[in-house]
């Protein structure tokens, strides 16, 4: 059975990450994010096998993030439901990682396609992947990277990565940097996919991040806007 780890970002809607793991192997999805205020990177969700958040992130207003993990694939293709409004924009940045996974194990090769539909002017988004056989969140080795502009169009990018998980648990790890120039939206995707088993297995692995990060650029543009 073929694995794979699914992560989904799109800003301009809700935010939903979904993991599922191997049956029996509890996994702990935990959420990060930095909101642009200086604080730093801090914790807002975490569970075992599921954690969620909703609400506003400095410039960005979150209508759902989720992640949960489980026995079977969970697919959450979430409707963009709110408007960017007006401002001078701003940055996010979340860190989506699923430790404590045990199945499939050993050499692996993985590839990382990254897309985005169309980034309006002054947008950005940095996309990372990685995995740690030590089991550590926000770290790890490489997986992939792909970082995209402003942008009429979709555009899609793929990284080949073979990276051992070692004897396990290890951990699969994403991060979205987002950066908005002004009102605007983003929806992306990352799919990492398990292109390679070294022995027969039938536990299956998918993450999926961001089903839609609605991204609600406040600001008096949109007040001078409606006046």
């Amino acid at each position: 059975m073929r694995t794979f780890t699914k992560f989904l970002a799109a800003s301009a809607a809700a935010l939903s990450v979904a993991a599922v793991a191997s049956a029996g192997h509890a996994a702990t999805v935990t959420i990060w994010a930095d909101d642009g205020d200086g604080s730093g990177l801090h914790q807002i969700a975490a569970g075992t096998d599921t954690a969620s958040f909703s609400g506003v992130l400095g410039a960005f207003t979150v209508n759902h993030l989720s992640g949960s993990a489980g026995d079977s694939p969970v697919s959450d293709t979430q409707a963009l439901d709110t408007i960017a409004r007006g401002g001078a924009g701003g940055d996010l940045t979340v860190f989506v990682s699923v430790t404590g996974l045990t199945e499939p194990l050993g050499d692996i090769e993985w590839l990382s396609t990254f897309q985005t539909q169309p980034l309006g002017a002054g947008w950005s988004l940095t996309e990372n992947t990685w995995l740690s056989p030590l089991d550590q969140p926000q770290t790890g080795t490489p997986l992939g990277s792909a970082s995209m502009t402003t942008d009429a169009l979709p555009q899609e990018f793929h990284d080949f990565a073979t990276v051992d998980t070692g004897p396990g648990p290890y951990a699969i790890n994403t991060e979205y940097v987002l950066h908005a120039g002004g009102a605007g939206s983003a929806n992306s995707t990352i799919d990492v996919f398990n292109e390679g088993i070294p022995e027969p297995t039938t536990w299956g692995l998918m993450i999926m991040g961001f089903g839609g990060i609605g991204a609600l650029v406040r600001g008096r543009r949109r007040q001078a806007a409606l006046a």
